[in-house]
């Protein structure tokens, strides 16, 4: 006659290991989906939030500021256009009334022979809560400065608001000949002095230029 096979201990406590096993695996899994869904939704709700709070700041400024125009931006800053005649005093009044402490950096730009305001700078602002820890919230702004003459493209210092803007702007004079006036210094600061060209306008040529090297000291 046939025999049915009957489980030992052995073989019982083993299928009830496995099952507490896939259990337990089966709640982790859970539980990192469910930390990974609510991490998401706060990144999310602070994404928005950020959006939300850039919006304001750049509404509020255009509200307080008639001569800025919105600028449109590939990033999440909230970015404006300021006139050449208007950027000192707009820098001044974002420091001592808006808050915004620190000046990041200066970008010279070139948008291109056929531009017509040819050079720029940006800067980017950031209002620093300084009573707040190494992480604390930073505020940042993008604004866009174009100079209004292609030939001699000029504009106002900030060197004496932001203190960092001497070597900042020392650095746009050197890679693209954009002068600043008021700055207290305004030398080359990576090319030598007598270093004719400015290489980082759009038709300095990309293996650059033959020139002769100073005599060194």
């Amino acid at each position: 006659m046939p025999t049915t096979a009957t489980p030992t201990a052995a073989t019982t406590a083993a299928t009830e290991s496995a099952t507490v096993a896939d259990t337990a695996a089966a709640a982790a899994a859970a539980t990192v989906a469910a930390a990974t869904e609510s991490a998401a939704a706060a990144e999310s709700a602070t994404v928005a939030d950020t959006a939300a709070a850039e919006s304001a700041l750049r509404a509020d400024l255009l509200g307080r500021f008639p001569f800025l125009t919105a600028r449109k931006t590939a990033s999440d800053l909230p970015a404006v256009n300021v006139p050449p005649e208007n950027l000192a005093a707009f820098a001044a009044a974002l420091r001592d009334t808006l808050g915004f402490n620190r000046l990041a950096d200066i970008a010279g730009c070139d948008w291109g022979e056929d531009a017509a305001a040819r050079f720029g700078t940006v800067y980017h602002f950031q209002r620093v809560d300084t009573a707040a820890t190494s992480g604390g919230h930073r505020e940042m702004l993008r604004v866009v400065c174009d100079a209004r003459d292609n030939a001699a493209p000029t504009l106002p210092s900030l060197a004496a608001l932001y203190p960092n803007a001497n070597w900042l702007e020392r650095e746009v004079f050197d890679m693209f000949g954009i002068r600043f006036d008021g700055h207290p210094d305004l030398r080359r600061i990576l090319m030598w002095d007598a270093y004719p060209h400015h290489p980082l306008r759009k038709d300095f040529p990309l293996a650059g230029v033959a020139t002769e090297l100073p005599e060194s000291a």
